[in-house]
């Protein structure tokens, strides 16, 4: 509920631990602070106003089902395990490797819809029928605080960075990274996929203007 205490025992470093956060997020940014407490809500829309619940932010150890600590440590390798149900799992991510680009991963999905190369701006991620929030926001572990609700939505893959960090796809009103790198120990929502196919009857989404993006620490 508002208000609650999220913050005080709650900080935790350790990436080998698994973290899950449930409840209202925070509009507060990096810039800002974050939120120590709840804030109001949990339900926001999509672009083409869909109504979706938020509030549920996992670290990376939790997302892969205890798979991806310390011991997964090769740049755009993937955690052998997720937490999503049987038959689906986490999307790949990464910059290179054996599946960033293969089936189940981001950057297939929208090369499919004719957006090509790395981190590519882009509006539609938002709508139909990607449908991605862009305002869930997270829960950092480092800090034990609320992050960016109504400002970015954050999203876990399953490939590590190193062992203490991983990728993770960042979407805004605007703007779509797909190989963002962070720390662990900071949560953020899941989508599980069990197959990524295109509708033979939708248009290519045409890509928007790419930005350098801003990772939190």
């Amino acid at each position: 509920m508002e208000g609650t205490d999220i913050s005080t025992g709650n900080v935790d470093v350790e990436v080998n631990n698994d973290h899950t956060y449930y409840g209202n997020g925070c509009a507060t940014t990096w810039t800002t602070g974050g939120s120590t407490t709840s804030c109001s809500t949990r339900l926001v829309s999509t672009t083409d106003n869909e109504t979706q619940d938020i509030g549920i932010y996992i670290n990376f150890q939790a997302s892969t089902a205890g798979s991806g600590g310390r011991n997964q440590g090769t740049d755009n390798t993937n955690a052998p395990d997720s937490f999503c149900p049987l038959g689906w799992q986490l999307p790949y991510g990464g910059k290179d490797g054996d599946y960033y680009d293969q089936s189940k991963s981001w950057r297939y999905l929208f090369t499919q819809y004719g957006i090509v190369g790395g981190d590519t701006g882009m509006s539609a991620a938002t709508s139909y029928p990607f449908s991605l929030l862009r305002k869930g926001g997270l829960y950092s572990w480092y800090d034990a605080k609320l992050y960016n609700l109504n400002t970015e939505g954050d999203f876990q893959t399953t490939t590590v960075n190193s062992q203490t960090r991983y990728y993770w796809m960042m979407i805004t009103e605007n703007l779509f990274y797909m190989n963002q790198d962070d720390g662990k120990a900071n949560g953020r929502s899941l989508r599980c996929v069990s197959e990524f196919t295109k509708d033979s009857s939708e248009k290519p989404i045409e890509p928007l203007q790419t930005l350098p993006a801003k990772s939190p620490a």
